[in-house]
């Protein structure tokens, strides 16, 4: 009895309405999503509040969905119907009349990290834009300078922000660089974009970074004979900064075993980093 009370409770807990998505829309629709604590996604859930059935179309997640919706009634979209939502996934529901509905999920992560197994058999690990920031904070070991001679020094002193471009296979960063003189007092503050690209450490079974690239650095408050030292620096800088950054460690031997001789594919989709190792 307390087993039937403690799977009641769980899956009531699963179906808890966590947010209204759309307040006005032109389709007689009212919009809510839930969380699945199954897999730690969102579901979305579509009511028609008129008494008319409605011939509607979902498209999200690079697919299109058609279903009739009688009046009153209800229907969810989740990981059983093959949508799996994460935070900030955009979605579309129009009808006959290409009346449409445009929103997207809540910014609340309920999955920063996951594994499992893609479609090709290889080990699927997927990264939302929060867990990585984490990731990049925990292990980066600031500050780090370099300096030339006693003539200019770089520092970066504080994490890089981490930006995830939909169909990049990088990760892109920006980040704040002192440039100083060790005789002076004063710091120019510049803005560095950088790029890296995910990375399988075989031997140590980590998923790391590589191929760092410094892709833009705004030196234009220096003076003109400090810009190419300057870039040299930095570009000397970048490896030691990312030296220790890992997203994650299969930390099971099996894991690391499968993932022997193999490669890397990485993609950002729906706003998260996949990384696959075939």
């Amino acid at each position: 009895m307390k087993r039937l009370s403690f799977l009641t409770s769980f899956f009531l807990s699963s179906i808890v309405t966590i947010g209204q998505l759309t307040a006005q829309n032109n389709l007689p629709l009212s919009i809510t999503c839930r969380q699945s604590l199954v897999t730690r996604s969102y579901v979305l859930q579509i009511r028609n509040t008129s008494n008319d059935p409605e011939d509607l179309w979902l498209g999200a997640k690079g697919k299109i969905t058609p279903f009739k919706l009688e009046g009153g009634k209800s229907i969810e979209f989740g990981w059983v119907q093959g949508y799996h939502f994460d935070a900030n996934n955009k979605f579309q529901i129009w009808d006959q009349t290409n009346d449409t509905v445009s929103e997207s999920m809540p910014d609340s992560e309920l999955s920063p990290f996951r594994i499992g197994w893609s479609k090709d058999a290889g080990i699927n690990v997927s990264f939302a834009k929060s867990f990585v920031n984490e990731q990049l904070t925990q292990h980066v070991k600031l500050p780090v300078q370099k300096a030339l001679g006693k003539t200019l020094q770089v520092t970066i002193d504080r994490p890089p922000r981490v930006e995830l471009r939909e169909g990049s296979n990088r990760i892109y960063l920006s980040a704040t660089i002192t440039a100083s003189v060790p005789s002076s007092t004063a710091q120019i503050p510049l803005t560095a974009a950088i790029s890296c690209l995910p990375s399988y450490n075989q031997a140590a079974g980590e998923i790391g970074v590589a191929d760092i690239r410094l892709e833009n650095l705004d030196i234009s408050q220096l003076p003109t004979e400090w810009f190419d030292p300057t870039k040299q620096l930095v570009n000397d800088l970048l490896p030691e900064v990312f030296s220790n950054f890992v997203l994650t460690k299969l930390k099971q031997d099996w894991l690391v075993k499968l993932a022997k001789d193999v490669n890397l594919r990485a993609k950002v989709i729906d706003g998260r980093l996949e990384a696959i190792i075939l």
